[in-house]
């Protein structure tokens, strides 16, 4: 109030998802962001070298390998870059073995033909993931 009388402006701070806050805290928000950086880029160097190290993102999983090395984990747990999110997701969960072993109709075939027969909530959060 007193600075709005004095008609002294203060300069507005805003974080990082666009709210205004003060000074010490949009800092403190601006360092926590930098370390986070930091470690994401360590950890996608970690990521590169580990692929080189087994011979490339095929070999994460080897097909008929169920229970993934003790390294695989540890890394997946630090996390996985966006980069390698979809295709790292596909060796570990095994899908990419799967799609090969079925049609590529598959799906189609077996679930969205069916859709008429589904009650509408269940067939609305289906036709979501049709396209993915």
């Amino acid at each position: 109030m007193y600075l709005q009388r004095m008609n002294i402006e203060m300069p507005v701070h805003r974080d990082l998802l666009g709210f205004n806050c003060s000074f010490a805290y949009h800092l403190d928000e601006l360092t926590r962001h930098s370390r986070l950086q930091e470690g994401q880029s360590r950890r996608d160097v970690e990521w590169v070298g580990y692929l080189k190290s087994i011979g490339g993102a095929e070999n994460l999983k080897p097909a008929g390998v169920f229970k993934p090395s003790r390294d695989l984990r540890d890394i997946v747990r630090r996390g996985v870059p966006a980069a390698y999110r979809p295709l790292v997701w596909q060796k570990i969960s095994l899908c990419s073995v799967l799609r090969r072993e079925f049609p590529d109709n598959y799906y189609h075939a077996s679930v969205v033909s069916r859709l008429a027969d589904l009650d509408p909530k269940v067939r609305d959060e289906i036709e979501k993931d049709v396209d993915r």
